[in-house]
């Protein structure tokens, strides 16, 4: 495998040169490189939940153990997002071999989205907002899927082009901030949103934990796991008229930041 050919910068890349390189709409190129890596990880295995179009939505699961903290990530159901899809493969490709907690993978949901640049599916619908509608091919495919699974934590990766920085949902369940320790626990290059109120809602230190009024219908993902298959759901948000390699960073170090949580949990 070319270093050229990974989303992790090769050791003393610069930024500027990685961008010249970057492939983040090859729908191709990103479903070949998680091919390479499930021949070359030890103990991962994968799939798809379905075929659209011309592409699968694949899936993937490692578990280093028996009996490790079971995290659950998933990247571009919004197709116009590629920090998160290219975050996710950044971790992987330097991390998942020494992921101390098991791991199921979708690393991306909307692939016609992604070759597209586009919020939407083929059909103009935007599959974060229906995942309570498993009429919708891919969400009855997620629904088996997911179906009798719980996970310690949901991590869904997103961007949010009216940000000004980066920042979390966190439905809290049982184990409330975890997001603010990952942001206060020397942060990276990407400054936070700190605003006080973000998507309508109120929010501190870059984190949203929306405790009552939650939708009940034309679910996102994050709300569809929260309660039924785990006890903590956060989405993360990068600001997508930041760089790009900052905001795919910056993705990358918060599923770190996850990891590690959970690493201290079960230590």
């Amino acid at each position: 495998m070319k270093m050229s050919d990974q989303a992790s910068p090769a050791p003393n890349e610069t930024s500027a040169v990685w961008l010249q390189r970057h492939r983040s709409h090859d729908v191709p190129w990103l479903l070949q490189r998680w091919q390479d890596l499930a021949r070359n990880c030890p103990g991962l295995t994968g799939g798809a939940l379905l075929k659209v179009g011309d592409f699968e939505v694949p899936y993937f699961r490692h578990s280093p153990a028996p009996d490790r903290p079971h995290l659950y990530v998933s990247a571009g159901i919004h197709g116009d997002e590629p920090a998160a899809t290219l975050g996710l493969l950044w971790w992987a490709e330097e991390s998942l071999l020494d992921c101390p907690c098991a791991v199921t993978l979708l690393p991306c949901l909307n692939p016609w989205g992604l070759s597209q640049n586009s919020r939407y599916d083929a059909s103009g619908t935007d599959l974060n907002r229906c995942f309570d509608d498993p009429r919708q091919p891919l969400i009855g495919a997620w629904d088996r899927f997911v179906d009798h699974e719980r996970y310690d934590v949901t991590l869904c990766l997103h961007e949010d082009y009216d940000a000004v920085g980066a920042y979390c949902y966190e439905l809290p369940g049982s184990d409330p901030g975890v997001a603010a320790g990952i942001f206060a626990d020397g942060w990276g290059d990407l400054p936070l949103d700190l605003r006080p109120e973000i998507d309508g809602m109120d929010a501190h230190g870059g984190v949203i934990s929306p405790r009552r009024n939650l939708p009940t219908t034309e679910l996102p993902e994050a709300l569809r796991l929260f309660g039924r298959h785990t006890p903590l759901s956060l989405t993360f948000e990068t600001p997508s008229e930041f760089g790009l390699y900052e905001r795919a960073k910056a993705q990358r170090d918060f599923i770190r930041g996850v990891i590690q949580h959970l690493s201290g949990k079960s230590a």
